[in-house]
């Protein structure tokens, strides 16, 4: 209950809702089911914090999901992609994690783009960045998603195909270690 209320009050300043907010709904995207873009990103499975997908110091590791915006959702309402993930490497330190880009499709329109490649997935807390503060300890990163133009709200069976890719060679990048990814989730508001 304490990581809900987190979340709500998280997703009502970003998207200055004043009133009270309630989740319709949570949606887990295989951590399996990602695609990997590249070598960089490996699958890895074992117990403990050896499943998930592998993102190694010093290079670009990149995946990508895509979802079905769910018919529960409200066009308007905040639709937010959490990832739990954690670093075996040495900490605090900090990682680089940053969005590649989103593609929405819409039944019988062309797709919905914005001037950039990312335009529409956004950090909540609007850094670029995934804090360790101890290691193999599981951390959540949440990102908003909105329609890439600004203008047209996503709506049910819309289809939302977003990456991410590790800048591991980024001087903000200080995790020498890999990051792992371990899920994600799609909250819909």
């Amino acid at each position: 209950m304490k990581h809900k209320t987190l979340l709500l009050i998280a997703v009502s300043l970003i998207f200055g809702y004043t009133h009270t907010v309630t989740a319709t709904s949570l949606h887990s995207l295989n951590t399996y089911g990602a695609f990997l873009n590249g070598s960089a990103a490996v699958f890895n499975d074992g117990f403990g914090p050896n499943s998930g997908i592998d993102l190694p110091d010093g290079q670009s590791g990149q995946f990508s999901w895509s979802f079905t915006v769910p018919l529960d959702h409200i066009p308007g309402n905040p639709i937010v992609i959490g990832l739990t993930w954690h670093t075996a490497a040495p900490t605090p330190c900090r990682a680089s994690l940053r969005s590649n880009f989103i593609s929405v499709a819409r039944l019988g329109s062309t797709h919905i783009q914005g001037p950039t490649a990312s335009s529409g997935l956004t950090p909540l807390d609007g850094q670029e960045t995934l804090v360790a503060g101890a290691t193999n300890t599981s951390e959540i990163k949440l990102f908003a998603v909105q329609s890439p133009n600004g203008v047209t709200r996503l709506q049910p069976l819309d289809v939302v195909t977003f990456g991410m890719f590790r800048a591991g060679a980024s001087a903000v990048d200080t995790c020498r270690g890999d990051v792992t990814i371990q899920g994600a989730w799609i909250y819909i508001l």
